[in-house]
C-alpha cells in the first residue's frame, strides 16, 4: 500500500475511534455540572474503566459525595487509587485525605504526608494547603517549618485557590508567621476569593467593610456581601445580614437586594467539579449571639 495513502488511512480510523470517546467525555460532564448525576455516572463509568483519569476523578467524587448513587468512600477510594496510578494529583491529594482521617484506611500521618507531597508536587492547590498548614504549625508528626510552610501557601495562591487565598489574608492581616501586616492587601486577597464565590471570604470581605478595615467603612457593601455569602450557604453571614434587615426601610432593602442581584447575575455558579474543593470553613459556622455585629 502507499504509504502516504496507508497513514491517512490510519489517522482517519484514529479519529473515527476517539470521536465516541471524546463525545462522552463532554457529554459525561456536561450532566455533572447540571446535576444530572446518574446521566453522568453512566457516561463517565466506562471511561472510568478504560482508565480515562478525568472520569476517574469525576466518579470517585461522585462516590465521595453520593452524587448519582448511594456514598460509597470505600469506592471512591478505589477510583483514587486508579487515577492516582496513573499520575492524578487530584486523587493523589484524595489518598493523602483518607490516610489523615483513617477514611476506609488505617490512620497514619506519614502515609497521608507521602501522598500530599506527591499531590501538591503535581500542582494540587487543595495538598499544598494541607502542606502548608502541617509546616506552618508543625502539625500530624511534620516539624515546624514556616518557611517551607509559607511556600506550600503562596503555591496555591498562585494557582487563585480561593481557601488559600482566605488563609493568606486571614495571616497577612494578623502579620503572622513573619508576614508584613497590612490590612489593605489583606482585602485584596479577600476580594479575590469572593469573587470565586468563596462565601467565608464573601463573609470576611462583609465585616471589613462594616468595620473600616482595610478599606473605607461601607454599611451597604458589607450587607451586601453578607446576603451574598449567606445565598452560599454562610450561616454566620446570614445572622449577621438579619438585624440589618429587620431595622431597615424596605426601600434601603431592595437596594441592596438589587446589589445582590446585579452580582449574581455576572458571577456563574463554580464549576461543580471546583466546588468539591471548597469544604466547611469555621468562619462560616453560626455565632452565639445573632445580631452580635450591627452596621
Amino acid at each position: 500500500m502507499d504509504f502516504p495513502r496507508a497513514l491517512a488511512v490510519l489517522l482517519l480510523a484514529l479519529t473515527v475511534s476517539v470521536s465516541p470517546v471524546r463525545a462522552s467525555w463532554e457529554r459525561g460532564l456536561a450532566e455533572y455540572e447540571a446535576g444530572q448525576f446518574e446521566e453522568a455516572l453512566s457516561l463517565l463509568l466506562p471511561l472510568a474503566e478504560a482508565d480515562d483519569v478525568r472520569a476517574q476523578e469525576i466518579v470517585a467524587d461522585m462516590y465521595f459525595f453520593g452524587q448519582g448513587t448511594e456514598p460509597n468512600s470505600l469506592e471512591g477510594l478505589r477510583w483514587s487509587r486508579r487515577a492516582a496510578a496513573l499520575g492524578s494529583g487530584e486523587a493523589e491529594n484524595d489518598l493523602g485525605v483518607a490516610y489523615a482521617l483513617g477514611d476506609q484506611v488505617e490512620q497514619d500521618d506519614a502515609e497521608a504526608l507521602r501522598w500530599f507531597l506527591k499531590a501538591a508536587g503535581h500542582g494540587n492547590a487543595k495538598a499544598q494547603i494541607s502542606l502548608a498548614k502541617r509546616y506552618l504549625y508543625g502539625l500530624e508528626g511534620v516539624s515546624r517549618d514556616v518557611a517551607l510552610g509559607l511556600r506550600y501557601l503562596e503555591a496555591a495562591v498562585s494557582s487563585d485557590h480561593p481557601r488559600a487565598l482566605t488563609s493568606l489574608a486571614q495571616l497577612t492581616e494578623q502579620g503572622a508567621f513573619g508576614l508584613r501586616a497590612d490590612r489593605r492587601e489583606a482585602f485584596r486577597l479577600l476580594e479575590r476569593a469572593a469573587e470565586q464565590r468563596f462565601a467565608p471570604a464573601q463573609m470576611n470581605l462583609g465585616f471589613h467593610y462594616a468595620m473600616g478595615i482595610g478599606v473605607r467603612r461601607d454599611p451597604t457593601r458589607a450587607i451586601t456581601w453578607f446576603m451574598i455569602a449567606a445565598n452560599g450557604g454562610c450561616i454566620r453571614a446570614a445572622q449577621m445580614a438579619e438585624p440589618w434587615v429587620a431595622g431597615h426601610t424596605d426601600k434601603a432593602v431592595e437596594t441592596v437586594r438589587q446589589l445582590v442581584a446585579e452580582w449574581e447575575a455576572v458571577h456563574p455558579p463554580r464549576q461543580r467539579r471546583n466546588a468539591n474543593d471548597l469544604g466547611p470553613d469555621s468562619s462560616c459556622a453560626p455565632i452565639a449571639r445573632p445580631g452580635a455585629l450591627k452596621t
